[in-house]
């Protein structure tokens, strides 16, 4: 049930910030005369240079957003305490005496 969860905030958030990337992708090849060429409204303002500008836009703007989807997704999961349920706690086992200049400091696997 968590892991379903976890998928549709995947799914949810990734479609909610790539959305402005996939409508220029979508109305660039639409539009372009080599690929759709669709008589739609849209189309009668756009040439092929201006297609290929959406494309080509959409394109570049695909990876800061997959950036800022990806950074939000784990601020949620962050945020909602999702990890707490992924860590085999009763499972850890503690090595080692820790490091020379501190003792505090432990290493659990």
């Amino acid at each position: 049930m968590l892991l379903l969860m976890c998928a549709v905030l995947l799914l949810l958030v990734f479609s909610v910030v790539l959305l402005p990337a996939a409508l220029l992708l979508y109305t660039g090849f639409l539009c372009h005369s080599r690929v759709v060429a669709s008589s739609t409204c849209l189309c009668r303002y756009l040439d092929d240079n201006s297609s290929s500008a959406l494309i080509i836009l959409g394109f570049v703007m695909m990876s800061p957003l997959v950036v800022v989807a990806a950074a939000l997704l784990c601020a949620l999961f962050r945020r909602l305490h999702i990890f707490l349920y992924f860590q085999p706690i009763t499972g850890a086992r503690h090595h080692g005496r820790g490091l020379c200049w501190r003792r505090d400091i432990r290493v659990w696997v």
